[in-house]
């Protein structure tokens, strides 16, 4: 076990290679890896935190920054855990937080090269990121003076180094705030094509050109460039997603196929770009040929190119060959894995989407209504029971992983729910699919509504009620959970009320129906029973200010 602990700081330092090359997965395995080893790793919680972050997972990010502080306190002075703490703050939206944060950051051993102390071991990308988002977070909080500060420090600090280009691109959004649009982009010119990082900056131009100029056309200029001085196959996607992003899909597809011709590796995912911006051009047939004799080559993603080819089927209302493209791509992939297994359940629940819009559409074409879809409720079950076989492989110290697979057990659950109400009008089953949504994920908003909305129509108030105060916790502003509070209480004092002959159910009621359209003047539904209690009461001097309120909704709608 001590040759492990001792080789850990090593474990630690190859993940954050494998970070550098966006191998996260990886980075992210080793890293949990390492916790089993040593629960105790600051380091080890702090790379985690930030890798989550950046996944935009903010809850498991704060969840790694207080783990690695409940083992080890001075992690609470470590300019990393500054860094993700800011990071996560400044998601969240609290950036005047995340910059006091920062600034004290920037007096910490190890930030900068002139501090004094003894310095913790801080990587050059990672005092730069530091540097960076404080200058980012005050041109937000328009302290332009004290971000001009920040920046004339950085530029001493990484003159000469990979890093200076990022300090760069952040004065150049320093000079944007100030409107300085054309010295933003002398900047960003003065990245030469010889300087390792000419592609950053020119795609810090592209970006202002499209933002701040709306210079599509030069906007591309900056990508073909890129592409011009190094014509490698990352390159060549970056032009392609930049080429789609403007809508040019015609041109995407010669910089991907640019790619195709120049990679040795023949890298599968590729042939699904190309197949997706064919669709954009609208030119469906010769999207459909490309999947074909996409799928008689041999490749690794041959399961998500059927899966694209469905899609794209399912657009056409090409149902049956849709059907069928899903059916074949759940009989090519029976062996046992989980990744395979994920595929699976990924094609039972779009087979499940493809049966339901087919019912729908001969509905359609009838006159009818929609009823049971045998095909779609079988496929849901199917990839319900294969999720809850996965659940049961995970390891228990894994638990990313089992979250996400409890969070898609919740969402099929609740669509298994949702079919039961709604085709086939089995008020019971739904209940008992809902219910089970709520045990993977006890504040799944979906489920708790759809139970709210059974009970009430079962005259289940007060089980209504729970629900629904349970939903209004967690979101205040939640506008189907006030309207259904609303019209609950207003069934409450229909019925007598609890007191008063319902006197105080009618004044909730309103206090709802005010509460929601103070957010949604637009609600013309609540604005009607608003306008019934407030003559029911004799406040109808109250109600113009609703209906002007309403009338301005309506304008910029």
């Amino acid at each position: 076990m001590g040759f492990l602990i001792v080789s850990l700081p090593v474990q630690v330092l190859l993940a954050k290679a494998k970070v550098a090359l966006n191998e996260v997965d990886a980075a992210t395995r080793i890293l949990h890896q390492c916790l089993r080893l040593d629960p105790s790793s600051a380091d080890t919680h702090l790379l985690l935190a930030r890798i989550y972050h950046q996944k935009d997972q903010q809850n498991a990010a704060l969840q790694y920054l207080e783990q690695g502080l409940s083992h080890d306190f001075s992690v609470r002075s470590h300019p990393l855990y500054y860094l993700v703490k800011a990071e996560v703050l400044s998601s969240a939206g609290e950036v005047e937080q995340a910059s006091k944060l920062l600034e004290s950051a920037m007096a910490l051993p190890g930030v900068k090269s002139d501090a004094k102390g003894k310095a913790v071991q801080l990587s050059q990308g990672d005092r730069c990121a530091l540097f960076t988002l404080h200058i980012s977070l005050l041109t937000k909080l328009k302290q332009l003076d004290q971000a001009s500060e920040i920046v004339k420090t950085a530029i001493a600090e990484f003159a000469g180094t990979p890093e200076e280009v990022k300090i760069l691109v952040a004065n150049s959004q320093l000079a944007i705030e100030k409107g300085e649009i054309d010295q933003a982009l002398n900047m960003l010119r003065t990245m030469k094509p010889d300087h390792p990082q000419f592609a950053m900056a020119k795609a810090a131009m592209a970006d202002i050109y499209l933002k701040h100029r709306k210079d599509k056309k030069a906007y591309a200029r900056c990508y073909k460039a890129i592409v011009d001085h190094a014509p490698t196959v990352q390159n060549y996607l970056i032009l392609g997603d930049a080429l789609l992003s403007i809508q040019e899909p015609a041109d995407a597809i010669l910089a991907f196929q640019q790619a195709m011709e120049i990679d040795s590796h023949k890298d599968p995912s590729l042939v699904r770009k190309i197949g997706s911006a064919m669709m954009q051009t609208h030119d469906y047939e010769r999207a459909i040929q490309y999947y074909h004799d996409a799928l008689k080559k041999p490749s690794a993603q041959q399961q998500e190119l059927r899966q694209d080819l469905a899609r794209l089927y399912r657009r056409l209302q090409r149902w049956d060959d849709a059907i069928r493209e899903l059916e074949e791509a759940l009989q090519v992939v029976m062996e046992e894995g989980f990744k395979k297994t994920r595929y699976r359940v990924d094609t039972l629940v779009q087979l499940a989407k493809v049966h339901s819009d087919f019912a729908d559409s001969r509905a359609n074409l009838s006159g009818g209504m929609t009823g049971a879809v045998p095909q779609c409720s079988e496929c849901l079950r199917q990839a319900r029971d294969l999720l809850n076989e996965l659940l049961m492989q995970v390891r228990v110290d894994d638990e990313q992983t089992l979250k996400t697979l409890r969070q898609e057990s919740a969402d099929l659950n609740f669509m298994l729910g949702e079919y039961y109400e709604t085709r086939e009008r089995n008020l019971e089953y739904a209940v008992g699919y809902y219910g089970e949504t709520l045990r993977h994920d006890d504040a799944h908003e979906k489920s708790i509504l759809a139970l709210a909305r059974i009970h009430l129509h079962k005259n289940e108030l007060e089980v209504c009620e729970k629900q629904l105060m349970t939903l209004l916790r967690v979101d205040p502003s939640n506008e189907e959970a006030s309207m259904l509070m609303a019209e609950l209480n207003m069934m409450l004092a229909a019925q007598g009320g609890r007191s008063d002959g319902g006197a105080q159910e009618y004044k909730d009621a309103t206090f709802y129906y005010q509460a929601l359209l103070e957010k949604k003047p637009g609600n013309y539904t609540a604005l009607s029973k608003l306008i019934f209690l407030l003559r029911r009461a004799g406040r109808l001097r109250d109600a113009p200010k609703y209906i002007q309120a309403a009338e301005k909704a309506g304008k910029f709608t």
